[in-house]
């Protein structure tokens, strides 16, 4: 009698669900590859119907994105696309080699691992890699990532519009 409700047992827990555990607030952390402190680098944004290549400069502290006609500027967190002007958290770098430094903790663990920093900065991670970035309106979807750190394709969603960014490469 004993070996056979040993048995049930053993068979009883091993159809059990198992628990998906997440890793704690610093480990999203150890995802994030911090952006050279020179580079620049090249590729093209589409927004609507409208294809245009852009330049990002960063030296230090300072960084700057160039585009035709200065169509798009990103200036530092000043983000500005057709006279309407958004002041972001992050910097273009940060955008593009999904760098966001900060205290995060975990808020949600299901199909994605759903880190929230201090100001209000929401990282979903699944599989080991950054997927979506969310702050206020704004929400950054990540592509592939290239080996030289930065991420090749991201879409930034802002209220009514969507701009995507194809990053091609580095300049040296």
């Amino acid at each position: 009698m004993r070996k056979f409700l040993f048995l049930f047992l053993l068979i009883l827990l091993s159809c059990a669900p198992k628990v998906k555990k997440c890793p704690p607030g610093d480990y999203v952390l150890s995802l994030m590859e911090k952006p050279p402190e020179r580079v620049k680098l090249y590729g093209y944004a589409k927004a609507l119907f409208i294809r245009f290549p852009f330049l990002v400069s960063k030296e230090g502290k300072k960084e700057v994105v160039k585009t035709p006609e200065n169509r798009l500027t990103f200036t530092d967190s000043l983000f500005c696309m057709n006279d309407f002007c958004f002041e972001l958290p992050f910097t273009p770098s940060q955008v593009i080699y999904g760098y966001f430094p900060g205290r995060y903790k975990l808020v949600m663990c299901s199909e994605y691992g759903v880190y929230e920093s201090e100001k209000g900065l929401k990282i979903y991670v699944k599989n080991r890699r950054i997927e979506k970035v969310v702050y206020g309106n704004v929400e950054i979807l990540y592509g592939e990532k290239a080996p030289a750190g930065y991420f090749k394709e991201i879409d930034v969603s802002l209220r009514d519009g969507v701009i995507k960014i194809y990053v091609e490469g580095i300049m040296l």
